[in-house]
């Protein structure tokens, strides 16, 4: 990922991940949808909450339930929650906490 132009490159690779969903037909839709999750991981990173909308919307669209992979402590906000709740609180801790992971 170009470090300039992090933006783009998470956009691209959304749209990528959607591009095989259609091709794919679901065949597999858990792994898309958790690299679609990670990126939206990005997206929330820079405060890009309109396209993390977006993009968990598209990923729920091709698997509806929280992709494998989560760690335990984020699958349980996004059940108490929902998943956009649960990438904003879980990066307003991290700026809380870590600072100088988000620098």
């Amino acid at each position: 990922m170009s470090a300039t132009n992090q933006y783009k490159c998470l956009k691209a690779q959304i749209k990528v991940m959607l591009k095989i969903a259609k091709q794919t037909n679901g065949l597999y839709s858990e792994h898309i949808a958790f690299n679609i999750w990670k990126s939206a991981t990005g997206l929330a990173v820079l405060s890009k909450w309109s396209d993390l909308k977006d993009a968990l919307k598209e990923a729920s669209l091709i698997y509806p339930q929280q992709p494998p992979g989560l760690s335990r402590e984020f699958s349980w906000l996004v059940k108490t929650t929902n998943a956009e709740a649960a990438f904003w609180l879980r990066e307003q801790v991290i700026r809380i906490l870590k600072p100088n992971l988000r620098r």
